[in-house]
């Protein structure tokens, strides 16, 4: 009974930029000229005359493909300079190599020429971002507003194994997020970003008629998002690109690869992203930055790789929150390769070191409030095209954790922290139409909760797969599990670490396989999905059931807790958008049927009923 302690580190890499030669500006990133432009020394500068009256020529698009003469002036709107960060694009800083101005703002935003599939993570396009600006592009100001709605309904399921069921009914769920950037200088030096939002969580019903599954809801222990909040200050930095490199301060967010190990809790739900579910809650950190390109100058790969730095003290994360006395302290190193001429493919690694002392959790244990882990990241991003209008897209993540905590151990000991987590994303086909591939992920599990080693690993919140399984099910009976945990008629007094039992929605213990399929229409409408099939790797153990079972694995309704096959989910998902002047306006479908497996077998051996929900969608953006 331990907190899963893979959420260590938020590491905002923003991109380096170190002077050239000439300019004293950083590299520029490699767009192609508008068709009214050619490439030369200077950015931007006119074509001669006789050069301008040319016959066209076939060339390739923004994929790859080869056009026509008769589509070179909508690819070249496509690939008019909008001055792209050069890094991670909802991270980084701005390009001020431009001669010409850009048709989108010089602000964060994702690369038009990367499939959006991969670049959903990252950010919105440039080009459905509004901005005001003055004439000469000095002052560039993006209101970034967003409302969401979710109305659900999940079918009841067991929750114990006393046959308690949660039985909850029609929900809703939404936010109004204010994301407003202010960029300065003719170079895009400055940047002020901040973050806030309002009525972010559960909207109604606040309460249960049902005592077992209010008491869940009361303890915040179900699905995220659950307590409404009523006004949340997440994001408030600066940000200034000087000669050397990159320098950030302030309280700020950060997504890194997949979003396993750290999450922003600000990049799902997105159009184009083939997934499921919404946003989680993030992780928010106090942060100094520094990030550089040392290589610059060299010319050759090396000129390509960011180095970063910096130190954290947490404010909120699933392990710690500052505003309740939790003392979090990070220390952080990143070296990302990330090659200009093939935009959106990388490779990058992270060293991350996390002391924390927790606040007095106000039980009969002294001393179970240290922790001191290390944690190892190594994911990367990248597409190919096979042939015309066939690409291979693909994305990966690998997470190491290791160190000691005494969150959960017996007074006056200490337990080993090791967990390990890998995820992938793999898909075929037209990165604007139609795409087949799958999600497969591995997150270990603790099969022993009384031993002296940490072994699950819980996936930051935001990462997820599938609508019902681990968002619902495991979500209610995990925090059902720390109740019964707590009965002091069992243990006489209640066990070490029962805080840490919810997961909250959050995957753990699971292997996974996700086949899907994607047809998007006219980058207004799309249709996804497919079958999600997950095991356990080890046995799912309930400590309260398994106490009382003498030590055998028990699952979380008293059935045998060797069995590790939680079942099959068919999920599907429809989303249709529209936009009126950079007004964006999208609604949509989601819904899963959980078919499940021996993993939810009750201690006669009865098998679950078929689970299913519904969550329809809305979203405004401005």
């Amino acid at each position: 009974m331990v907190p899963s302690l893979s959420v260590l580190a938020s590491l905002a890499v923003a991109p380096a930029s170190t002077p050239d030669a000439d300019r004293g500006a950083p590299p520029p990133i490699a767009v192609e000229a508008p068709s009214d432009m050619e490439e030369t020394g200077r950015t931007g500068e006119p074509a001669a005359q006789e050069e301008a009256v040319a016959p066209p020529q076939m060339r390739e698009d923004a994929h790859g493909e080869e056009v026509t003469p008769r589509d070179v002036s909508r690819e070249a709107r496509a690939q008019e300079p909008k001055m792209l960060p050069e890094f991670a694009p909802d991270q980084g800083a701005l390009d001020p190599t431009r001669a010409k101005a850009p048709s989108a703002p010089p602000s964060t935003g994702t690369d038009p020429r990367v499939p959006r599939l991969l670049a959903t993570v990252d950010g919105y396009p440039v080009d459905e971002q509004a901005f005001v600006a003055n004439r000469k592009k000095t002052v560039i100001f993006l209101p970034g507003l967003q409302f969401r709605n979710q109305v659900g309904f999940v079918s009841p399921f067991r929750l114990d194994a006393a046959g308690n069921r949660y039985t909850e009914g029609v929900f809703t769920q939404g936010r109004l997020r204010v994301r407003p950037q202010l960029v300065l200088g003719k170079k895009g030096q400055v940047r002020l970003v901040g973050q806030v939002d309002f009525a972010n969580g559960r909207w109604a019903p606040r309460s249960s008629d049902d005592p077992v599954v209010d008491e869940i809801l009361e303890n915040g222990d179900g699905p995220q998002p659950g307590n409404l909040r009523a006004v949340d200050f997440r994001e408030l930095y600066v940000e200034y690109t000087s000669q050397i490199g990159v320098f950030r301060l302030g309280q700020m967010a950060f997504n890194w690869g997949l979003g396993l190990l750290t999450n922003d809790g600000n990049n799902m739900d997105r159009f184009g992203d083939m997934k499921f579910g919404g946003d989680g809650d993030g992780s928010l950190n106090e942060r100094f930055l520094f990030a550089t390109k040392p290589l610059a100058r060299t010319g050759g790969p090396g000129k390509d790789v960011i180095f970063a730095l910096g130190a954290d003290l947490v404010y909120r994360d699933p392990l710690a929150s500052l505003v309740d006395g939790d003392l979090a302290g990070q220390g952080f190193l990143a070296v990302r390769w990330q090659p200009e001429e093939h935009p959106g493919n990388w490779l990058g690694a992270y060293a991350v070191v996390r002391g924390q002392k927790v606040a007095d959790d106000g039980d009969v244990y002294a001393d179970d409030d240290r922790l001191l882990v290390g944690a190892f990241d190594f994911a990367g991003a990248g597409s190919k095209k096979l042939r015309p209008k066939l690409h291979l897209l693909g994305a990966f993540e690998t997470v190491f954790v290791g160190g000691k905590a005494t969150f959960a151990a017996d007074p006056g000991e200490e337990q080993r922290v090791i967990q390990l987590a890998a995820a992938g994303r793999g898909y075929v086909g037209n990165p604007d139409t139609w795409l087949a591939g799958l999600d497969l992920g591995y997150l270990s599990g603790d099969a022993n909760p009384y031993d002296d080693e940490v072994n699950n690993f819980q996936a930051s919140p935001g990462f997820n797969t599938g609508l019902v399984l681990h968002p619902y099910v495991v979500a209610y009976q995990s925090a059902r599990a720390r109740i019964e945990a707590e009965n002091t008629d069992l243990f006489g007094v209640p066990q070490n670490g029962t805080q840490y039992l919810p997961t909250k929605g959050r995957m753990t213990n699971v292997v996974y396989f996700h086949p899907k399929a994607r047809y998007g229409l006219l980058e207004r409408a799309e249709i996804w999905g497919g079958p999600l099939v997950a095991f356990a790797p080890v046995p799912i153990v309930d400590p309260y059931d398994t106490t009382l079972g003498g030590g055998t694995p028990k699952n979380y309704v008293g059935g045998d807790g060797n069995r590790r096959y939680y079942g099959t989910e068919l999920d599907v998902g429809i989303r249709v958008r529209h936009s009126y002047k950079n007004l964006w306006l999208m609604a949509g479908v989601q819904a899963g049927v959980l078919f499940p497996g021996a993993a939810f077998r009750n201690a006669r051996g009865d098998d679950e009923s078929t689970v299913w929900a519904t969550f329809f969608r809305t979203e405004i953006r401005y």
